[in-house]
């Protein structure tokens, strides 16, 4: 778990810690003047160990819990139940095109503590609006930028992405700049393996220095498509580095030029957008982003030959290392065998 805030410190514990350790640490690292920070954290981790307990399948895909930003998602999810009632209060057929009425059932939050803010919540309500939110009852009601902002905040990560971010550090011979951090492909290939969580650390600890949530999942995505496109093209080789933060601006100054927007500085309306289309989702200006790269630098790492496809693929198995080798990727192989 990560405990503190961005404004004062935030310390990552991996290990079990004495009870008053632990107090003395998260006082510290939140604000003096707002006590009740570290109050609503020590509530938090609470009903965290309550729910990993009887329910752990809640955390899938998420290697730590960042306490100030699982305080900010609960806070999200209480503002949309807020922005819910007063619109449907005062416009109901306006109301019912923009927003769902929210109940118990679709929010997991009683009636008596809607309208109150995440610091008036009794330890009992965070454990339910814990549950809830972690269930993702009330997801499917969200914007695609509420939804990118939870996801953000939760830490939550796609099944198999850290193997996915070794697998385009395999092919990125000057590294990949995660949030302006570089991880550079050697020593790192050299000193630790695919399966190992101290790979999946470092790239959470790259990840942990983005101030907003919902970019954090936007260079998810993009991370995601990389890996997709490199294993269903082997040809693929980035010889420069592999700036992921340039990627996702040049993504959206695709979707600027296309959607008439002038000001490229604020990305919220590249978060904005969903999925689901593909002419307008995010997906696709990304992936025209990452072929525009891969064409500009011409990062092919051998010629297409679309006659003898057959000679392209012995050269593909030249490349590969030896059965006997003993590099990084040849015992990642081998440790997933066993």
């Amino acid at each position: 778990i990560t405990v503190g805030v961005r404004s004062v410190k935030e310390v990552t514990i991996s290990t079990p810690m004495a009870p008053q350790e632990l107090f003395t640490l998260l006082f510290s690292c939140c604000p003096k003047e707002e006590p009740q920070m570290a109050c609503i954290q020590q509530e938090l981790i609470i009903a965290c160990a309550d729910l990993i307990g009887h329910s752990p399948e809640s955390f899938s895909g998420v290697l730590t819990v960042r306490m100030s930003w699982l305080a900010d998602a609960i806070q999200m999810l209480l503002s949309y139940v807020n922005a819910s009632e007063a619109v449907s209060d005062s416009s109901p057929r306006t109301g019912s095109l923009h927003f769902t009425p929210p109940t118990p059932g679709t929010t997991g939050i009683p009636h008596e503590v809607r309208r109150k803010s995440i610091y008036d919540l009794s330890p009992t309500i965070i454990k339910d609006v814990l549950g809830s939110l972690m269930a993702r009852k009330v997801w499917h009601l969200l914007t695609p930028l509420q939804t990118r902002r939870l996801n953000g905040a939760l830490n939550r990560m796609p099944e198999g992405f850290y193997d996915r971010v070794w697998g385009i550090l395999e092919r990125a011979d000057h590294g990949i700049s995660i949030a302006h951090q570089l991880l550079p492909q050697q020593p790192t290939l050299l000193d630790m393996t695919k399966f190992e969580l101290n790979f999946a650390y470092r790239i959470e600890q790259m990840m942990s220095q983005i101030a907003h949530p919902e970019y954090r999942q936007i260079l998810v995505e993009l991370l995601c498509i990389i890996a997709t496109m490199l294993e269903r093209n082997p040809e693929i080789h980035f010889g420069e580095l592999l700036d992921c933060d340039e990627m996702i601006k040049q993504a959206f100054i695709i979707y600027a030029n296309s959607a008439g927007i002038k000001d490229t500085r604020d990305l919220t309306p590249f978060y904005q957008l969903d999925n689901i289309a593909m002419n307008t989702s995010t997906a696709t200006f990304i992936t025209k982003a990452v072929v525009e790269h891969v064409l500009q630098g011409r990062h092919l790492s051998r010629p297409i030959d679309i006659f003898h496809p057959s000679r392209s693929r012995e050269l593909s198995a030249q490349q590969k290392p030896p059965s006997g080798d003993m590099s990084p990727t040849g015992e990642a192989e081998k440790c997933k065998v066993q």
